[in-house]
């Protein structure tokens, strides 16, 4: 048996071929497209990911003793591809590009902030509650309302995933088929734009012009994770050199593909107090229940049932993570040099540790910093957040200014609060879930590599970290390959095979006692302080008027 996966990132593309005693990896960059008018607007092009895909699959083939292919599935960004409606009978349509090659708005566009507060007051607080409480940018059903108050043309709008799976049944091209159903439940996973009744879409003054499309709408829910969902088209698989047709299987957000390369059993059964923690550019936490009673939480998506059957899963997120090192080591670059980044900040780090005989979380006590820089996704749901900083410098043996200096100390100072800041956040976020017991966080994805990372959010959270940072980079489209797999498992009732898979490596982080981690709890507590004082701060200088003088008053 012989599968691909395809995990479409917010900067590449990678594909996985993974069968018996053997598999190979392929990753092609896409490019970001950011508006430099308007920095709230970032696009990209679905051809441009397609054509990387195609390479992708070409070469792993070429160079692959396997070429009958079982089956293939892909996750991708929560992007949405919008498409322009050329051609119309019945059900039956042609859909051709939009935009230019920009049809895809991303995941971090968030030209739709008004939108969202027009959905906060038009959509129901029942419906509200699962996604946290309130919509933001980064969902897609603000983006699907922004192209209805924005465009007059007929458009229909796909997840990503969902678009590019098309495009394998179908094949590629500049128009392309499209046979519509329409959704018929009232909850869309995430906020995603997929799942809605066109009675609830109309409810919330989504015009007719603008629809949704993709796999599992005709039916009463959207399909499950790995259900068939069509065939590659011959003239596809006999370019990309496949030998037969394989089958496409219904593919997700990136998030839960992570989630699944991670604990590859949910998907045969129940497993309950295992938090997984999908830590790259972004964040974003997955949390099963099996409990049918199971409630909306503040703050926090779901409980969402349209991914697995007779599971539950809420799942939030942290839009900033792996950004906020990468945006650092960029502005730190001439210091850093040709060194591995992380490898040069821990090794400094030490340096410091060892000269002054504290820990660094000590040295860096009167230091604040917090890091919603592309606003909150969890526990707030407010992506008018920002970042904020108290320069603890006058206060410090080490006298370093987060926002005057430019060496070696005041990098590693602003590493070591971005860890800190991660995973104080995390600890509010799993304090908001009372309901549900959590008994360990796993945690896979680039930072699961960052041992001092892992060990920090151990002591910070007081339960046992598991790390998985073994090819990172490709445990995403692990999970695509594994989703593939036991869908066609399932479609042949050939039930679930694990030895696939190649075993993981794990090393498990316990919680550090003593005074270190007092003062890191005593110091969590602190910022979540500061981090409602923003609120409050905010939402009182905006009940203000706008102070608009008399032009005698204004200095020129």
């Amino acid at each position: 048996m012989s599968y691909l996966g395809v995990d479409v990132g917010s900067g590449s593309v990678r594909c996985m071929l993974m069968a018996e005693n053997y598999r190979a990896t392929q990753s092609r960059e896409i490019s970001i497209n950011y508006n430099h008018e308007n920095r709230a607007i970032v696009t990209q092009s679905s051809r441009e990911i397609y054509k990387a895909i195609e390479e992708s699959f070409r070469h792993l083939l070429k160079s692959s003793p396997v070429k009958a292919i079982d089956g293939i599935s892909v996750t991708a960004t929560c992007s949405m591809v919008v498409r322009e409606v050329i051609d119309e009978e019945g059900t039956k349509m042609v859909l051709g590009p939009y935009n230019g090659d920009q049809d895809i708005i991303m995941w971090m566009d968030s030209r739709s902030s008004g939108e969202c507060e027009k959905l906060n007051g038009l959509v129901p607080k029942d419906k509200l509650s699962f996604v946290g409480g309130s919509y933001i940018p980064e969902m897609g059903l603000p983006k699907l309302k922004w192209l209805s108050d924005h465009t007059d043309k007929q458009l229909m709008c796909f997840e990503l995933y969902d678009w590019i799976s098309h495009l394998l049944i179908v094949g590629n091209g500049e128009t392309v088929p499209y046979n519509h159903s329409y959704g018929t439940d009232d909850v869309a996973m995430d906020g995603s734009i997929k799942g809605w009744s066109e009675d609830f879409l109309s409810s919330v003054k989504i015009r007719n012009g603008i629809r949704v499309g993709g796999y599992g709408l005709d039916r009463p829910r959207v399909m499950p994770l790995g259900s068939a969902i069509g065939t590659m088209t011959s003239k596809l698989s006999a370019k990309l050199g496949i030998s037969g047709q394989p089958a496409i299987y219904h593919g997700c957000i990136d998030c839960y593909a992570g989630w699944v390369s991670t604990n590859p059993e949910i998907l045969e059964r129940e497993v309950d107090g295992t938090l997984s923690m999908i830590a790259g550019t972004s964040t974003c936490f997955v949390l099963p229940t099996s409990s049918s009673q199971a409630k909306p939480i503040d703050g926090i998506w779901g409980p969402f049932w349209q991914l697995l059957p007779n599971k539950r899963v809420y799942s939030f997120g942290q839009p900033a993570t792996g950004k906020l090192f990468e945006d650092l080591f960029r502005e730190f670059n001439d210091l850093i040099g040709d060194h591995n980044n992380f490898e040069f900040v821990e090794r400094e780090t030490r340096k410091i540790e060892l000269e002054h005989n504290q820990t660094i979380n000590s040295l860096i006590r009167c230091y604040f910093y917090y890091g919603d820089v592309y606003g909150n996704r969890s526990p707030y749901n407010d992506f008018s957040m920002s970042e904020a900083f108290i320069d603890g410098a006058n206060s410090s043996i080490l006298q370093a200014s987060l926002l005057r200096d430019h060496t070696i100390t005041s990098l590693v100072v602003r590493y070591n609060l971005i860890l800190e800041f991660l995973a104080f956040q995390t600890e509010q976020i799993i304090r908001n879930i009372q309901n549900e017991s959590i008994d360990q966080v796993e945690v896979s994805g680039s930072q699961a590599a960052n041992a001092r990372f892992m060990q920090l959010l151990s002591t910070v959270l007081q339960v046992p970290v598991i790390s998985t940072p073994a090819s990172s980079h490709y445990q995403v489209v692990e999970g695509s390959c594994l989703i593939a797999m036991w869908g066609h498992r399932l479609q042949k009732d050939l039930g679930y095979r694990k030895e696939i898979r190649e075993p993981r490596l794990k090393k498990i982080y316990d919680p550090a006692q003593g005074a270190n981690s007092e003062l890191l709890r005593t110091k969590s507590k602190l910022v979540e302080q500061f981090s409602k004082l923003q609120i409050i701060f905010r939402h009182q200088m905006e009940s203000f008027p706008k102070a608009v003088e008399s032009s005698n008053e204004v200095s020129h």
